[in-house]
């Protein structure tokens, strides 16, 4: 007599054939009895007992056919009769699946068994993968865009103070940012002015001009009897004794010709020397009498 092969059996004598096991189920090698399959296992249409594949299980004995993991769940190894849940950073978004992809940057999980992870939102970002959570965007910096992996520096005549931020703003006028990812607009030093808004560097005021406060938009003109020799200057000098300026933003003095004199500093004119005096030089501080025989 021979054996009935696997998957089969036949419970009784003097039998010509043996018969398929029901479904669900197998037989040893005796062919006398079928046992259910356990779970983990189902019987295929030769009616033997395999295990379910990585992505799928089986929970229930006498089974015919493994399930598929459903979303969000995975099974790494063979004949499992549950799935596990994907953890937190991670995420499956099909079924029957043997691992869990990690959240790519710009993304995160925070719940466990996710099908999806959830994308940065503006003024934030993540560098890494398999993240929980996204880092808010640091001051000087900024983020417009959802699913960032970095955020972007503020360019130089720009500025942001705040965290979390999706843009930056603007130097107001008299005040620069010469780096980027500042924080704070710096203002104008003495000596120099910015006239319009988002400047990277102040201006120098001219030669006869000033700029006696911080952030100025504009340079003064030096008054007439100053002047200013050279750029930003925060004040300008008085026209020393013997010389003079007569208009405003002078960046030099005049010296006063022969025959006038000036004695006083900041003077925006000249002094005639009086009858019977003379000045004989340029730059007078005085004037002199007449020697004998002249006059």
């Amino acid at each position: 007599c021979s054996s009935c092969p696997l998957g089969t059996y036949n419970e009784m004598a003097a039998q010509t054939a043996c018969v398929l096991c029901p479904v669900g189920m197998s037989s040893n090698i005796s062919g006398q009895s079928c046992y259910a399959c356990p779970v983990g296992k189902y019987s295929n249409a030769q009616r033997l007992c395999l295990s379910c594949n990585p992505g799928t299980y089986g929970n229930t004995n006498q089974s015919s056919a493994c399930s598929n993991c459903p979303l969000g769940q995975f099974s790494m190894i063979s004949a499992s009769s549950v799935c596990s849940v994907c953890g937190s950073g991670k995420y499956s978004d099909r079924t029957a699946q043997s691992f869990c992809s990690d959240c790519a940057t710009g993304t995160f999980s925070v719940a466990i068994g996710q099908s999806f992870c959830s994308l940065c939102q503006l003024g934030s970002y993540n560098s890494n993968t398999s993240q929980t959570s996204c880092s808010t965007c640091e001051v000087g910096t900024y983020n417009n865009q959802s699913k960032s992996s970095a955020c972007s520096s503020c360019a130089p005549g720009y500025f942001n103070g705040i965290i979390g931020a999706t843009a930056c703003a603007v130097c107001s006028r008299g005040f620069y940012s010469n780096t980027s990812g500042v924080s704070v607009c710096s203002a104008c030093p003495l000596g120099t002015y910015g006239t319009a808004q988002g400047q990277s560097h102040c201006q120098a005021c001219a030669r006869g001009s000033y700029g006696n406060l911080l952030n100025s938009s504009a340079c003064l003109d030096c008054a007439p009897g100053t002047f200013a020799a050279n750029i930003s200057q925060s004040s300008c000098l008085a026209c020393q004794p013997g010389s003079f300026t007569v208009s405003s933003r002078q960046s030099s003095c005049s010296l006063c010709p022969e025959g006038s004199f000036s004695n006083s500093s900041g003077s925006t004119a000249c002094l005639h020397c009086p009858a019977l005096t003379v000045s004989a030089a340029p730059g007078s501080t005085s004037c002199s009498s007449c020697p004998r025989g002249k006059y």
